[in-house]
């Protein structure tokens, strides 16, 4: 029985809203409780890359770009609590969160930490769901709805 579903929401755009309505659409018709998820990439935060002897590495933001990166998060927040918002005023059980790690990862963590019964993703591209998927595919503790969404 599907109590629980982790909504596995990856940007704020048609896209997302693709995903929010079939998560809903499977919430309605079992009545489960939704949990929203976002998770900003930990090497997003690293996004200068830079060449040293035959490495390439990830410079952190300076200070200056810091202050962006965090008015980032807090409006990727905000989008993420619009749905909660939404969902909740149509009458769903539902949280949110927003995490920093490694996506696939941070994913299957939480799905398993908050004992989910159902995973939605979304997907744009399908090199974009090879990466994502393989390892949530391997690693999620439950069952995984992909929802294929228009770039």
């Amino acid at each position: 029985m599907v109590k629980k579903i982790l909504v596995a929401i990856d940007s704020f755009t048609d896209s997302s809203h693709r995903v929010y309505d079939q998560a809903t659409v499977l919430a309605q018709a079992t009545q489960a409780q939704l949990r929203f998820l976002h998770v900003i990439s930990i090497e997003a935060q690293n996004p200068i890359p830079k060449k040293v002897g035959t490495v390439t590495i990830r410079t952190p933001f300076e200070e200056p770009d810091r202050s962006l990166w965090k008015r980032f998060e807090e409006r990727c927040l905000r989008y993420l609590k619009t749905y909660a918002d939404r969902a909740k005023h149509a009458g769903f059980v539902v949280d949110y969160k927003q995490i920093r790690g490694i996506p696939q990862e941070a994913i299957c963590e939480v799905a398993h930490q908050w004992d989910a019964d159902m995973l939605i993703l979304g997907y744009t591209e399908p090199d974009a769901i090879q990466t994502l998927s393989r390892y949530v595919l391997q690693k999620a503790p439950c069952p995984i709805l992909f929802v294929r969404t228009v770039a």
